[in-house]
């Protein structure tokens, strides 16, 4: 019988190549993310956190865990409380997804990132408003 390794939470919780393209693209490719002189720009921490919102309010299905994140796999990483802002990011997952649907909180919100980042790019490729992405 093959063993299952147990996915454990990192202490700096990010996003895989892929996802880092995704948020790359959304950023350079949106009228609503895009950097604006004069005007506060979205950082990337804030649209992960829209990410995961966004995964979780359309109920996205889940991409995998990925294996490696930060910038040594191409992607990039965060500390936890550059993530863990007002209104808390695990409170909302942990109110929001029943824990039969997630493993550990931090675990979820890496996969919530990676799938809500693949979500927003396909929305901005075809064009779609900032309202009709949220709704």
């Amino acid at each position: 019988m093959a063993q299952t390794k147990k996915k454990i939470s990192r202490s700096q919780p990010g996003i895989d190549k892929e996802g880092r393209q995704n948020l790359d693209y959304i950023k350079e490719n949106s009228e609503f993310f895009e950097k604006k002189d004069g005007y506060q720009n979205f950082g990337d921490t804030d649209i992960i956190r829209m990410a995961v919102a966004l995964t979780i309010k359309k109920n996205l299905t889940l991409k995998e865990h990925p294996t490696a994140v930060g910038k040594n796999a191409g992607g990039s990483a965060w500390q936890k409380s550059q993530l863990e802002t007002t209104p808390s990011l695990t409170q909302m997952v942990e109110i929001m997804v029943p824990q039969e649907q997630r493993e550990d909180v931090w675990i979820y919100i890496e996969q919530a990132a990676i799938t809500g980042l693949e979500y927003l790019k396909e929305c901005v490729k075809k064009g779609k408003t900032f309202s009709e992405i949220m709704e």
